[in-house]
């Protein structure tokens, strides 16, 4: 509870404003980016695809190979998407480009793609999930552990932090 209010707070008093100055025309691609790749970036990703936008999704500490968490992939199905094939990636594994946004769920991954020469001078921009929820809230907590209450709340987060992306996008 502590770093979600430090995280709103620096919100709001806007020092995540980096993440929201996006040049839309230039997206092509969502990045969906967490820790493990198990929980929150396969269900994003499953739901900007099911919209028909290019999407992909991978874990900055990702197992690759690791299947969807069995809780993401029970709640997840409660809401007409299917994790069940999903397999993890980590980060490294993908190739990325101009026309990537990537979207971290917290403020210290956004901050740690920022970090990584391959992301730099892939020139892809960089964003926070969260903020385009409305309300914005920069931090996405991860729902594995949390129970079922929590992954619904986190997933609901998501999907209408997608639909205003894609409103953004044209989409």
């Amino acid at each position: 509870m502590v770093t979600h209010f430090r995280y709103l707070l620096a919100y709001r008093l806007g020092f995540c404003g980096r993440f929201e100055r996006i040049n839309w025309a230039h997206v092509e691609r969502l990045v969906f980016v967490c820790m493990g790749n198990i929980c929150r970036s396969p269900y994003a990703e499953a739901v900007a695809t099911g919209r028909r936008m290019g999407a992909v999704s991978a874990g900055l500490v990702a197992q690759a190979g690791a299947r969807a968490n069995p809780d993401a992939i029970r709640n997840a199905d409660q809401r007409g998407i299917d994790l069940s094939g999903h397999i993890a990636k980590h980060i490294d594994d993908l190739k990325i480009g101009p026309e990537d946004l990537l979207v971290a769920m917290e403020p210290w991954q956004a901050r740690r793609l920022r970090r990584m020469e391959r992301v730099r001078s892939s020139m892809a921009q960089i964003t926070l999930l969260g903020i385009w929820d409305s309300p914005g809230n920069p931090y996405i907590a991860d729902p594995f552990g949390c129970g079922d209450a929590y992954f619904q709340t986190c997933y609901s987060r998501i999907d209408s932090s997608i639909a205003r992306i894609l409103q953004q996008i044209g989409e």
